[in-house]
């Protein structure tokens, strides 16, 4: 079974790549759209074009990945987890809870900024 590759999408050049692709599709198909169809019609045509972009910018997989990939894990966030782990292996061997559950708060807090900034980049098209 053959589909399409969206987590190339969450890099920068491909997804301006991809964005210009649908805007020529979007432009291709404007000039050969009747003026009166129906809205079938247009969410066919607008279908046609993401799938088009997709298709040329990202390609094809034969099948998912065996492990699921996270798009926004990078180094910061592994160390915030294992940050966040050691607090805990420190509640667990006698320490005080409270501790614990003030720096996970903390940690999800930090956790999320590269989600966040993925927003502000505009690249979190999903």
């Amino acid at each position: 079974m053959l589909v399409l590759r969206k987590m190339v999408l969450f890099e920068e050049i491909p997804a301006g790549c991809f964005l210009s692709n649908f805007g020529a599709h979007v432009q291709e198909n404007i000039k050969s759209q009747e003026v009166d169809v129906s809205i079938e019609d247009k969410w066919f045509y607008l279908k046609k074009c993401l799938l088009d972009a997709s298709k040329q910018t990202c390609g094809w997989t034969k099948h998912p990945p065996k492990c699921r990939e996270v798009w926004w894990w990078n180094d910061k966030v592994d160390d915030i987890i294992r940050e966040k782990k050691r607090f805990w292996k420190e509640w667990k061997s006698g320490g005080i809870k409270e501790s614990y559950l003030a720096a996970k708060v903390g940690l999800r807090q930090r956790c999320m900024l590269p989600r966040n900034e993925l927003k502000s980049r505009n690249l979190l098209i999903f």
